[in-house]
This record gives structure tokens, C-alpha cells and sequence, in this order.
């Protein structure tokens, strides 16, 4: 992997400092929020493992909604709208910039303008106290998990009060899965007051790299 790295484009307000970079001489990008890379395309392999973790624990085959909390580099979207049962699939993204980069450099307008997709540029804790909707699958992909909040405004997503609204927006037989960089002990434990089953999926997987990267996914139904 290429050390050299040039800033693309640069959003900064007073909660976040959000970075798009190429990695020179190649055709891989970064998505960095507040210092620390939160996705990356050579990594994408964990996101269509994420997606895929969703829609194989989904138990409708037909009609099914979901939605995504975080759209990222688009990975996740992209693999859902390859489902033959999707009805819907709505990704809640605070930042309307990082719709322009996927759009612009990553070639996301096919999922993002898919007639299946709602997008909606909004804090996700925030949409889920406004909207009733109720869904057959959710995922949350936010920051590295809960032990390691890159912006502090989504902190909220993983307290108690969150995991309990986010059980209200499952339909029955739903599934909630959560991404995380690691596995947090506490975190399954809150999980397990608000849910009736509740799993881990620990992945390995070798990016475009050739490199072992590891992901940890919450599983939960009510």
C-alpha cells in the first residue's frame, strides 16, 4: 500500500473534520472523519460482508424494506440492490458531501439514483425519533462501532435509549446488525436487555491488498 496520499476534497464544521483522499497512483480512496480512516475502498470487502450478513438473516424473500443507517463509500447499498426480494432499501447520511464523492468517484449514481433507494441526509438517531417506518432488516454502520465513536454526535446511536428504538422499527422476524471494529463485552450486554436473541459474527476477510482485515457484526431480533 502507497504512503502517499492526496486530499481530494475537505468538509469542516464545528462537529467534524471529513477528509475524501486518494491513495496516489492507484485508484483507491479513503473516508476519514476527524482524523481517523472510517472506510476505505480497498477494505470493501468488509462492507459487502456487512450487507450480505443483513440480507442472509433476513427471513422474508420478497418485499423486503431495509434501511442503513450511514451510506459510507457505498458498498453496503450497492450489494442490497443485488437482492431480487428488495422492495425498498432507505440510507439515513448526515453528510450530503459524501452522496457528491460516491456519486462523482466512485460511480455510486447507479445505487444512489436506483428507484429502490430513498436517501435521506439526516442524523440517524434523529430520523429514527421522527419516522415511524418499520423495517425487515436494519444496519447500522456508523463510525468503528461503539468503542470507538469517530464524531460524537452519533454516540447517542449506541446508549440504551437508541437500541430500544431501533427494536421498535423491526418488523417481526426483523433484524438488527450492527458494524463494529471489535468486540465489546459491555456492548452485548446492553444488547441482550433490549433483544431476545442476540449473536456476534466475527469476520476475516483479505482486501484488495492481500491483507487480513477483521470485522465484528451484532446480530439481534426481538
Amino acid at each position: 500500500m502507497t504512503d502517499n496520499r492526496r486530499v481530494v476534497d475537505r468538509i469542516s464544521n464545528h462537529s467534524v473534520d471529513l477528509v475524501f483522499q486518494v491513495l496516489e497512483g492507484s485508484c483507491d480512496y479513503e473516508l476519514l472523519y476527524n482524523g481517523s480512516i472510517f472506510r476505505s475502498t480497498y477494505d470493501q470487502v468488509l462492507s459487502v460482508a456487512f450487507a450480505d450478513t443483513i440480507l442472509g438473516l433476513v427471513k422474508s424473500g420478497k418485499a423486503v424494506d431495509i434501511l442503513l443507517g450511514g451510506l459510507g463509500l457505498g458498498f453496503p447499498l450497492a450489494q442490497i440492490l443485488q437482492f431480487s426480494g428488495l422492495r425498498s432499501v432507505t440510507v439515513v447520511e448526515p453528510d450530503e458531501a459524501v452522496l457528491g464523492w460516491d456519486r462523482k468517484y466512485l460511480n455510486a449514481g447507479d445505487s444512489l439514483d436506483d428507484e429502490r433507494t430513498r436517501l435521506i441526509v439526516a442524523n440517524f438517531t434523529q430520523y429514527l425519533d421522527a419516522e415511524p417506518t418499520s423495517f425487515h432488516g436494519i444496519g447500522v454502520d456508523l463510525d468503528l462501532g461503539p468503542t470507538q465513536v469517530l464524531r460524537e454526535e452519533n454516540r447517542r446511536a449506541y446508549s440504551m435509549s437508541s437500541l430500544t428504538r431501533l427494536a421498535s422499527r423491526l418488523r417481526s422476524n426483523g433484524v438488527l446488525v450492527i458494524r463494529s471494529g471489535e468486540m465489546d463485552s459491555a456492548y452485548r450486554r446492553a444488547l441482550d436487555e433490549v433483544f431476545s436473541e442476540v449473536g456476534v459474527r466475527e469476520v476475516e476477510e483479505v482486501n484488495s491488498f492481500g491483507n487480513l482485515v477483521k470485522g465484528v457484526f451484532y446480530v439481534a431480533r426481538m
